[in-house]
């Protein structure tokens, strides 16, 4: 069921609409509030009321509501008719006519018509700018809507492919202090459960930095606002609420202000334990084949030795004397 439309809540603004459509309607109220005002007079009630004021009213009624053609036409109507029902206490214009009350009539009808017609082009384009207004503001309430179910898809895309990414975010504020981390980065961070951490200050005391790494990480944070390097990328050990140790890296970028000084420092936090622990093996694994290849080497190097001492050997001869031979290899 449809809603109803102002104008058919309101029994006036109907009459009004009607009559602004039709101009035969508008004049027609000239010689109907007229006629109501000499039926009032004739009846019961006529002794009572003046019949001036009748007519002013009747002339009033034209007027507000047909405007100032219809307010002006009762205004003649009523001045040719009053004489009717009022002494005459001076001449009339040709004998019927009453010019002093028809001046009156004529600028109260004028008055009130055109009053009338200025607050209807006033309410006209007072509803015209609502109108507009509704309609802007449901265009931009449209908008926002869907701004931000693209806000939201834009950031549950990137909520997936950040966990995706298996990485945590952070974003720092030098100026305030004011740090956020997503809850991957609170993992990462070694942070434990119920601790708040608004601040990195917050995060130095509940973070798991280990102990070796904390003047190393200091450091690297102030050299970063301080040379204007545009960057950080630092790795350091993490130990977690659980006692186990890991390896993170941290790498970010300084956004700078209107005066060029830092104001945001944004970045990312990666787990490089298995890298780590790879590059170590890889480590171990290099060093056991140079002492097996030195090892190999020594004994090569050994065994020619005793092969080329094997290949000197004395010639007997009578008398118990030997020559020494040699052989040239």
């Amino acid at each position: 069921m449809s809603k109803p439309s102002h104008l058919e809540r309101n029994p006036r603004r109907r009459l009004v609409a009607k009559l602004e459509r039709s101009t035969a309607l508008r004049y027609s109220l000239a010689p109907i509030c007229i006629a109501a005002a000499v039926l009032v007079h004739l009846s019961s009630m006529g002794p009572f009321l003046h019949p001036t004021g009748l007519f002013v009213v009747g002339i009033v009624a034209a007027a507000w509501f047909g405007g100032a053609g219809p307010g002006f036409l009762a205004a003649l109507l009523a001045t040719l008719v009053l004489p009717q029902f009022v002494p005459r206490l001076y001449p009339l214009i040709a004998d019927f006519f009453d010019l002093p009350r028809f001046l009156t009539f004529a600028v109260t009808g004028l008055a009130v018509g055109w009053g009338t017609a200025f607050r209807r082009r006033a309410e006209a384009a007072l509803r015209h700018s609502e109108g507009e207004l509704r309609e802007a503001r449901s265009e931009l309430e449209t908008k926002v809507t869907e701004r931000t179910a693209e806000l939201r898809f834009s950031e549950e895309r990137y909520a997936r492919a950040l966990d995706a990414s298996n990485d945590g975010l952070w974003e720092w504020n030098p100026t305030s202090d004011a740090l956020f981390i997503s809850p991957r980065a609170r993992q990462l961070f070694g942070v434990p459960d119920g601790a708040e951490i608004r601040t990195r200050a917050d995060l130095k005391a509940h973070g798991g930095f280990h102990p070796e790494d904390r003047p190393h990480i200091d450091k690297a944070f102030r050299e970063c606002l301080a040379t204007g390097s545009g960057g950080i990328d630092i790795e350091y050990r993490v130990i977690n609420p659980a006692g186990e140790l890991s390896w993170v890296r941290s790498r970010g970028k300084v956004f700078s202000g209107s005066k060029d000084q830092p104001t945001l420092l944004t970045g990312s936090l990666t787990n490089i334990t298995e890298r780590k622990r790879a590059q170590a093996a890889l480590s171990l694994s290099e060093e056991r084949y140079a002492r097996c290849f030195f090892r190999r080497a020594s004994r090569k190097s050994w065994g020619s030795h005793r092969t080329l001492a094997s290949r000197v050997a004395p010639t007997s001869l009578p008398g118990n004397r030997s020559i020494p031979m040699t052989v040239n290899t």
